[in-house]
């Protein structure tokens, strides 16, 4: 969202000389945002945080032992990893959302 947009819905509405409503417009914007970022997976390090709260299939992101390579891979969980051998991973993240078929 730019200022340009804003102010086009600005135009909108009955008042679309307002920085009021522009500010507020500007305000709201930025709050969705936040919430959107807040809402995306993060990778958590296992220096952090090493296990998930709920077993499952997650995403591991490390390397393969004696190349350093990096890879992602994904892993499950179930009170302790069960992970492809020869691989050291650094991170974890949930799973993102399935893609939905039309």
């Amino acid at each position: 969202m730019t200022t340009e947009r804003i102010k086009e819905i600005q135009k909108t509405t009955g008042y679309p000389d307002s920085v009021s409503i522009q500010q507020a417009l500007l305000q709201v914007w930025n709050e969705v945002e936040q919430k959107i970022d807040e809402a995306k997976p993060k990778w958590i390090s296992v220096k952090d945080k090493e296990k998930p709260d709920v077993a499952g299939t997650y995403l591991v992101y490390g390397y393969w032992i004696g190349s350093k390579r990096k890879h992602i891979e994904t892993a499950d969980y179930s009170g302790e990893w069960c992970i492809v051998n020869n691989f050291d991973f650094t991170h974890w993240m949930p799973l993102p959302e399935a893609p939905v078929s039309k």
